[in-house]
């Protein structure tokens, strides 16, 4: 058993319509599990969904200071690949009163960016937790490839977007 941990994954484009609705959905799912003797919350820490999920996680730590954020990163070295940095993704969250520093554990997946980076992250994210709340809106792509790995692996997957 690989206790009661959750991880999130989930689409890094969210609907600005549908940004509140989600926001409150996660909440929601998270506080019924941190009931149920959740602790550990596992996220990545890209923009769309895995940051939504790390602003719920830091409010909800006001009035929970026993749960745990754990950010889990595909590589180290973002700047290299001329994607957005990390710099750029962790200043996104302190825009909004929080810093990285405040999650209780970052790992890393891979030193650098490679082909297989995000999938290696995706799979540590399932490998190592009970239940995944997920946003997957698409039957197809890198999300849906994501929770079908994390159902194999016996993870209990809640979809938070309705829509599959």
């Amino acid at each position: 058993m690989k206790g009661k941990i959750c991880c999130f994954i989930g689409d890094s484009k969210i609907p600005f319509e549908d940004y509140e609705n989600i926001s409150e959905r996660v909440r929601e799912e998270t506080v019924k599990l941190i009931k149920k003797g959740y602790k550990n919350f596992c996220t990545g820490a890209e923009t769309g969904f895995d940051i939504l999920v790390a602003l719920n996680i830091f409010r909800l730590r006001l009035e929970h200071p026993e749960i745990r954020l754990i950010l889990v990163l595909p590589y180290r070295y973002k700047a290299k690949t001329g994607q957005r940095n990390d710099r750029e993704i962790y200043t996104e969250i302190r825009v909004r009163n929080f810093n990285i520093e405040d999650a209780d554990y970052v790992k890393y997946t891979s030193d650098n960016h490679n082909r297989g980076c995000i999938f290696k992250r995706n799979q540590y994210l399932a490998d190592n937790s009970s239940t995944c709340v997920c946003y997957q809106r698409y039957e197809k792509g890198g999300i849906a490839y994501a929770v079908k790995y994390a159902k194999r692996q016996g993870v209990d997957v809640i979809n938070i977007a309705n829509v599959i």
